[in-house]
């Protein structure tokens, strides 16, 4: 009941300000409470190693304590043009994860890391906007680390079955995937052409374990885990990701 009188009057502020932004950013805490959706994680210890997802209670088999290294390319490398850093502000605070400028180009996607497929969405962030996948996975050789992809428009047919077929529009909550789908380094998980307007696509990991430093600028959610993702590349691909990004430098020195 307080939810449901919470959202009600959320509404009426939006009809009556008209303020996106505020209301984008106090809409996103407010489901974070729903009560048919919120599944609250146990809580993190700071020298723990256990392996949890704020998305879902799944337990994938994983290394515990084990050290992630990411080993294969994450699309056609000759395709990117630019990278965005991860911290770039949103109404949710700095974003945990960075852009990919691949200029519209149809790309592949590929797993730069061994790994089970957890949770995703298939949404549109507006009616005249397409319908993408938002896809998380679980890291395998450790269980402190996921990434995950962001505005994908074809993932391979394993991964499309394991979430709902019918899209929804401004609501891109996570839904924890119907099957087990387990992915090596370098294997396909689809394509995209990116966003409708600037032609890139997300990209992020993230460090389960403990807390990061977008903890200290504002952001919530997934962010506060976010890693500089670059640096967990092998040494001659970490010096090539790291050459072509730009932008913010609270996550990653460069």
């Amino acid at each position: 009941d307080h939810y449901t009188r919470l959202s009600s009057e959320l509404d009426n502020e939006i009809a009556l300000s008209g303020d996106q932004k505020k209301s984008g950013r106090l809409r996103s805490m407010l489901e974070e409470i729903n009560p048919s959706t919120y599944d609250p994680p146990p809580p993190i210890s700071s020298n723990s190693s256990s392996f949890y997802s704020p998305l879902s209670s799944a337990q994938p088999p994983c290394v515990e304590g084990g050290k992630l290294e990411l080993s294969a390319d994450i699309t056609d490398f000759s395709k990117i043009k630019s990278i965005t850093a991860p911290g770039s502000d949103s109404y949710e605070g700095p974003k945990g994860h960075s852009f990919i400028n691949t200029d519209h180009q149809r790309v592949p996607i590929y797993a730069p890391a061994d790994a089970i497929f957890d949770s995703g969405s298939y949404s549109k962030d507006t009616e005249g906007s397409p319908a993408q996948y938002l896809l998380f996975f679980k890291t395998k050789d450790s269980c402190d680390y996921q990434y995950k992809f962001d505005h994908i428009d074809e993932p391979v047919e394993s991964i499309k079955s394991a979430l709902p077929s019918t899209f929804k529009t401004g609501d891109s909550r996570t839904t924890q995937a119907s099957k087990t789908v387990e992915f090596k380094a370098g294997e396909l998980l689809g394509y995209t052409n990116g966003t409708r307007q600037a032609g890139n696509w997300d990209f992020g990991l993230y460090d389960m374990s403990k807390e990061g430093v977008l903890t200290s600028h504002g952001s919530y959610g997934m962010h506060r885990y976010s890693v500089c993702w670059a640096n967990w590349f092998t040494p001659e691909k970490r010096e090539a990701y790291r050459r072509l990004l730009e932008g913010p430098k609270l996550v990653c020195s460069f």
